[in-house]
C-alpha cells in the first residue's frame, strides 16, 4: 500500500517562496499532478490556514498557522474557491490539501505562503520589438506584435 504521489498547488501569482492574491474576498485554488499508480485517488479535502501577522521574510517559516476554514470535501475536483473570507494585509495564509487513495492511504500537502497584494500596478513602458533599450519603428508581421515591457523596479 503506497500513499498518493504529490503534485502542485497553485494560487494567484507565482513566486519562489510566496504566492500573492489580489482579491481580498475570494481565493482561487488549483491543484494538479496528484495521483496514485497502484490505487486511484479517491478524494481530496482542503482547508485554509491563517498565520500570525508577520512582515519579515525570515519569520515565514516560524509562523504558526491555524485553521481559518476547516476541512472541506472537494471529492475529486482539481480546483475550488474560498468565498466570504476577508483576507488581511501583511497576514500569511496557506492552503492545506489532503489526498486519499482507494486503499485508504493519504498525504497532506501545503501551498506556499499566500499574501494579499493590495498595491496598485506599476506603470511601465511597452517597446516594439525584443530589445527593451530601443523601439522599432517598423513592424514586419501581420499576425502578431513582438513587444517587451520595461517596468521600473
Amino acid at each position: 500500500m503506497t500513499p498518493p504521489v504529490r503534485g502542485d498547488i497553485e494560487i494567484g501569482g507565482i513566486s519562489r517562496k510566496v504566492q500573492y492574491i489580489h482579491n481580498r474576498e475570494e481565493l482561487h485554488v488549483m491543484w494538479d499532478g496528484y495521483h496514485d499508480p497502484e490505487s486511484q485517488v479517491e478524494e481530496f479535502y482542503i482547508q485554509l490556514l491563517k498565520g500570525e501577522v508577520c512582515m519579515v521574510e525570515k519569520a515565514l517559516a516560524q509562523s504558526k498557522f491555524v485553521p481559518l476554514l476547516g476541512w472541506r470535501d472537494v471529492r475529486n475536483e482539481t480546483e475550488t474557491v474560498f468565498y466570504d473570507v476577508i483576507f488581511e494585509k501583511d497576514t500569511p495564509y496557506k492552503v492545506q490539501l489532503l489526498v486519499r487513495n482507494q486503499a485508504g492511504s493519504e498525504i497532506q500537502d501545503e501551498s506556499k505562503v499566500i499574501f494579499l497584494d493590495s498595491t496598485s500596478p506599476v506603470l511601465g513602458v511597452v517597446k516594439n520589438g525584443n530589445d527593451w533599450k530601443a523601439n522599432k519603428r517598423v513592424q514586419h508581421y501581420n499576425d502578431y506584435v513582438e513587444a517587451v515591457t520595461a517596468v521600473p523596479l
